[in-house]
């Protein structure tokens, strides 16, 4: 590229991407105030591209790391909402944050030394994998916006790859030095040429091995003195001993050495690195996901279910009680500490990850409990849910509770590494092949078959036999 048409490229790059990166917030701001504000974000980096684009035409090829410095603003674009991908893994538009997060990589082609096309291209791919979940979710005439949505983004970095493919398809050029980005001068690498000083002499080792022959004959001439070299020992009389000398236990101790005082600025109470900062709570339903979050002391959280197709991620959450009323598809708890859930049905299943301190119990049907990495959970179990399947991982102090016909509750533990089924109060655990049995069979006299006859499995299906 020639100096006089640095201006028609700028003018090209206006026109055919910044243009369509424009044209994406009108579309984005008619569907939610969230995806406009996201689509900001895509705006935002395509103009500091052009910054970038503008300085380097004016500049010489730099190194490494001074290419980074160029596009540090662009890496601290992507750097800064990194954490938005996190929070809204639960959002509805999670798709729409991962398309244009996952985009902004094509905006550092210029870091890209040979065939740059190629590197937009790939990100591009990564792109439409989200673009084609969009497609599916929001296939509707209804959300025809959403589709445009993603019409309008894939064009634009269509448009980028059209524009590095036409001017700079074998990397970026650079031109003249400019003040502030410049590359080493040369006087730098004329330090290099100077001639190192010689090495020092070698060093008179003579002393030191004579210094070192004579210790060892030193030692061996006190080993070979055997018992003698006791006599230079000196002798400890009775006076000396302290438990026949009453006069020095009676002595002023030896005072200890006085400590200087630390100064003030190492005896200041610094906050501790461990110290949570405080969140936000959170208690939205976003279409079928309930999301309840970083709650603390909460006692009063309750929950109306209204589809059975809805599902709930409790995270975070510190001594606090939920109460979720209606039919639910499934629950999930991660990272909570003593904390308390009461709920009527489930369809699917309760997953416990990583919680402490927990108690659940179930009105209703509970099919699926997984527990994994827990310290100390109590389940409730009701009647109906008495053919729940317990499934464990990494777990210590958990217990099931199963009610008995009196109105109280029969505690069982549950093993770790097992997957546990409770059919009519009987105990079934499977580890790898192995089927081990733990239940009292009775007949219908209520007299108990002898343990010699419970091995034998015809005894444990036979219409005689009842499991309780």
């Amino acid at each position: 590229l020639k100096t006089e048409k640095m201006s028609d490229v700028l003018d090209v790059y206006d026109a055919e991407v910044i243009a369509n990166a424009v044209a994406l917030y009108d579309i984005a701001e008619k569907i939610d105030p969230f995806l406009a504000e996201l689509s900001c974000v895509g705006e935002k980096g395509f103009r500091l591209l052009k910054d970038c684009i503008e300085k380097g035409l004016k500049m010489e090829k730099p190194n490494e790391d001074v290419v980074a410095q160029h596009l540090y603003q662009i890496f601290n674009l992507m750097d800064s909402f990194r954490h938005v991908k996190r929070r809204t893994i639960c959002h509805r538009y999670f798709n729409h944050v991962c398309t244009i997060l996952d985009s902004l990589p094509a905006l550092t082609w210029m870091s890209v030394a040979s065939n740059p096309v190629a590197f937009i291209q790939d990100v591009i791919e990564i792109a439409t994998f989200y673009t084609n979940r969009i497609l599916k979710e929001f296939s509707q005439k209804e959300n025809a916006l959403h589709v445009q949505f993603v019409e309008q983004w894939l064009k634009t970095l269509e448009s980028l790859k059209a524009f590095v493919q036409k001017y700079y398809p074998d990397g970026f050029t650079w031109k003249r030095v400019t003040p502030g980005l410049s590359t080493c001068d040369t006087t730098d690498f004329e330090m290099f040429n100077i001639p190192l000083p010689p090495p020092p002499p070698p060093a008179n080792l003579s002393r030191l091995e004579k210094s070192v022959e004579d210790m060892r004959q030193k030692l061996f001439a006190q080993i070979n003195k055997g018992l003698d070299i006791t006599k230079g020992l000196r002798r400890v009389t009775p006076d000396m001993q302290m438990h026949k000398n009453p006069t020095l236990r009676t002595a002023t101790p030896v005072c200890k050495p006085a400590v200087a005082a630390k100064p003030a600025y190492l005896t200041k109470n610094l906050p501790s690195a461990k110290q949570d900062t405080t969140r936000t709570p959170v208690l939205t339903c976003d279409d079928k996901k309930w999301l309840i979050e970083n709650h603390v002391d909460n006692k009063d959280i309750k929950i109306e279910i209204t589809d059975m197709k809805q599902v709930m991620y409790i995270y975070r959450c510190e001594n606090c009680v939920i109460v979720v009323k209606g039919k639910l598809n499934s629950i999930a708890l991660d990272s909570c500490k003593k904390t308390s859930l009461l709920f009527d049905n489930i369809v699917s299943s309760l997953e416990i990850i990583n919680c402490q301190k927990m108690q659940i119990q179930t009105m209703g049907t509970m099919p699926t409990l997984v527990l994994q990495k827990t310290d100390g959970c109590m389940v409730y179990l009701s009647k109906e849910a008495l053919n729940c399947e317990v499934v464990t991982s990494k777990i210590s102090e958990v217990n099931l509770l199963i009610p008995t016909e009196d109105g109280e509750f029969e505690e069982r533990c549950v093993p770790e590494q097992f997957k546990t089924i409770n059919p009519y109060y009987a105990l079934y655990m499977w580890n790898a092949a192995v089927l081990h049995f733990r239940m009292h069979i009775y007949n219908d006299t209520r007299e108990k078959i002898p343990f010699r006859r419970q091995t034998d499995p015809a005894l444990l299906y036979s219409s005689r036999g009842r499991f309780e």
